[in-house]
């Protein structure tokens, strides 16, 4: 909020709000410390399928990792199909959703 404020930035404009490269570099494991205590938390980039994130989640768990999205789509046999984008890794825009 300091450092938004001495660019020009109003107070009242960033409340709930965050910085967007910091929150990118912390959802790669970068995140930005500030007075030695306070680490900047990442961003959730799911687009519209925030509510179909949950399948990806362990048991009474909140974050997952690229080797859970994985185990799913495997564990449903999701990764060997063809859809109207035509097969994985075609390029197309596959949109998954695990049963």
């Amino acid at each position: 909020m300091t450092a938004y404020a001495a660019k020009g930035g109003k107070a009242e404009n960033a409340e709930g709000r965050k910085c967007l490269c910091n929150a990118l570099l912390a959802n790669i494991g970068q995140p930005q410390t500030r007075n030695g205590s306070y680490v900047e938390k990442g961003l959730i980039t799911s687009g519209n399928d925030l509510a179909d994130l949950a399948c990806f989640l362990p048991d009474g768990g909140w974050i997952y990792s690229a080797a859970d999205v994985v185990n799913t789509l495997k564990s449903a046999n999701l990764l060997d199909k063809t859809d109207e984008f035509g097969p994985p890794g075609a390029g197309g825009g596959h949109i998954i959703k695990p049963a």
